[in-house]
């Protein structure tokens, strides 16, 4: 499933919200936040996922789990007047959570492939860089692996989380 979003020209920044692919082990839902300036002519974030599960695996044999729907595609697009920043960045809404049982986020991480996108490590503090560009016309690609740290200390559970990535303009 594609989910795009595209904002329009305004005057201050716009800002658009959708139901976007969710990061977490079981489902869910993210959502993306567009925010372009004034003068600029359109934005579309796109992520080819619906949500991201890590099958079960022993902890002493495959500290790290990858994501089943692993790569996932992200496409970047801005068109705006004048050269402008292009940042897009990740936060989750909080750790991962199957009733009272939780995972910290920062057992996600992902490592990126393509120009201008950088792995990082998911929090629920701060905005994390996933990529960064610069222009009037900006037409990004690129590839996110997600990875699990894995721990015999995790309960058993259908985890999951929202995560909010951010496309802005400046």
């Amino acid at each position: 499933m594609k989910a795009r979003r595209r904002a329009a020209r305004s005057p201050g920044y716009r800002h658009a919200a959708a139901t976007m692919p969710g990061l977490l082990l079981a489902a869910g839902v993210a959502v993306i936040l567009l925010s372009l300036p004034a003068g600029a002519d359109s934005a579309r974030l796109t992520l080819d996922v619906a949500a991201l599960s890590f099958p079960s695996a022993d902890p002493d044999s495959v500290p790290q789990v990858s994501a089943i729907e692993n790569p996932v595609t992200v496409e970047v697009t801005v068109r705006s007047g004048s050269p402008s920043i292009v940042d897009l960045t990740v936060l989750s809404s909080g750790d991962l959570r199957s009733g009272a049982d939780v995972i910290p986020i920062d057992r996600v991480s992902w490592t990126a492939n393509g120009d201008g996108f950088t792995s990082g490590v998911l929090s629920r503090a701060d905005p994390q860089p996933v990529g960064q560009w610069f222009g009037k016309r900006v037409n990004a690609a690129g590839s996110l692996w997600f990875q699990l740290e894995n721990s015999w200390d995790y309960a058993t559970g259908s985890y999951s989380q929202t995560v909010v990535y951010t496309l802005v303009a400046y």
